[in-house]
């Protein structure tokens, strides 16, 4: 460290050479677009760990299950008018139609519960939330192998407040309201429109189930 005329020791720095002053940009380009990358894979990474909807990367809807990637499609969020399956990165399925509509987003802008994966012995079924307003949703039925993947159809309007395997016989069930009965409406008789269906090939109703709730219904 070299002494100045007043005794006092200053550091200096040594002058670059110019070819290293230009590799300097480029470098820091480098550096910028690997953190920009790391950024975009991280934020991916913990929208899938966490089983998120909307990832704030790259704006698009979708779940994620063990065996495929969920995505909607088509339309302006919070609607969507189709999804896709993915699965290894390739696309196995796509469904859509025109009066295919699904609601994303609640009105605070949170997720609206659009999709459900229930596992079983034969796989998973995948059931998506389709809005029908003002009537009872309907739900697309998607069933998942590990060999491959097809629709079983689209379910007739149903309230779902019945949710799940409610008889423990090995299949998924959903019951509620085909149709609301208007207020004051006294030539409508709420249980008639009740119903529990099987979320298998063919969407049967489930006779035993639905004939004792609509006689509990029916008693109030």
């Amino acid at each position: 460290m070299p002494a100045t005329d007043d005794g006092i020791k200053r550091l200096t720095l040594k002058k670059q050479p110019d070819s290293q002053m230009r590799v300097l940009p480029t470098i820091i380009n480098l550096l910028n677009l690997s953190y920009l990358l790391c950024t975009l894979s991280c934020t991916t990474k913990l929208a899938d760990k966490a089983h998120k909807t909307t990832s704030p990367a790259i704006g698009v809807t979708f779940k994620i299950t063990n065996l495929d990637s969920i995505v909607l499609i088509g339309g302006t969020s919070p609607f969507f008018e189709g999804v896709e399956f993915f699965r290894n990165q390739k696309s196995i399925l796509r469904y859509t139609t025109e009066d295919l509509q699904i609601y994303s987003t609640d009105d605070n802008g949170n997720d609206s519960n659009w999709f459900t994966e229930h596992k079983d012995k034969n796989g998973s079924l995948y059931i998506i939330r389709v809005f029908n307003g003002p009537a009872p949703d309907r739900f697309l039925i998607v069933r998942s192998t590990s060999s491959d993947i097809r629709t079983l159809g689209v379910t007739e309007p149903n309230s779902a407040e019945i949710f799940g395997d409610i008889d423990f016989d090995g299949i998924f069930e959903i019951g509620g309201f085909s149709q609301y009965c208007q207020g004051g409406d006294k030539n409508c008789n709420p249980s008639n429109y009740y119903s529990i269906i099987e979320l298998e090939q063919g969407f049967n109703v489930d006779r035993k189930l639905t004939d004792f709730f609509r006689q509990t219904l029916q008693n109030k």
